[in-house]
């Protein structure tokens, strides 16, 4: 139809942990989180297997996540996660900001974090946990559901 515009081959994905292991995040910084089920990937560009978007064609890129937790410590302050690219931190994401569980035993907070990023051809990007502060003992789980996703695309 007039002025709409395709682009089947345009880089995009997204892929979520549906079906997953729960990561028990205060014990795994440092960890590339993997995003094992794709709901789609245009260019096939996305690795389920290690986490890693590797982009097809130099240009200016932009990522999100979500995350779906679960907590029964009394507070969280922050998760100092990152950006990666090529292996090595990008850019922090601080997720969480002061949460607790006033009212209740377990919370469920989601979060969020996006980036544009300027990447080369064959440059690659993970998402990478970081360190959590929390008040209390307890779990920290990173669910393994479609709500926990990672999704990408070229923007130009």
């Amino acid at each position: 139809p007039d002025g709409q515009v395709s682009k089947p081959l345009q880089p995009a994905f997204n892929a979520h942990r549906n079906g997953q292991s729960a990561i028990q995040m205060g014990s795994s910084s440092g960890t590339d989180v993997v995003f094992a089920t794709e709901d789609f990937d245009n260019r096939n560009n996305y690795d389920t297997s290690n986490g890693r978007f590797t982009a097809p064609v130099d240009g200016k890129y932009f990522f999100g996540i979500q995350f779906y937790t679960g907590f029964s410590v009394t507070a969280v302050r922050v998760m100092h996660a990152n950006w990666t690219k090529n292996g090595s931190i990008h850019a922090s994401a601080d997720l969480f900001g002061g949460i607790s569980n006033a009212g209740g035993t377990h919370y469920h907070p989601t979060v969020n974090a996006q980036i544009m990023m300027s990447l080369s051809a064959n440059d690659y990007v993970t998402f990478r946990l970081g360190n959590i502060s929390t008040t209390g003992s307890g779990n920290t789980y990173l669910y393994g559901s479609t709500g926990t996703r990672f999704f990408g695309h070229l923007v130009a």
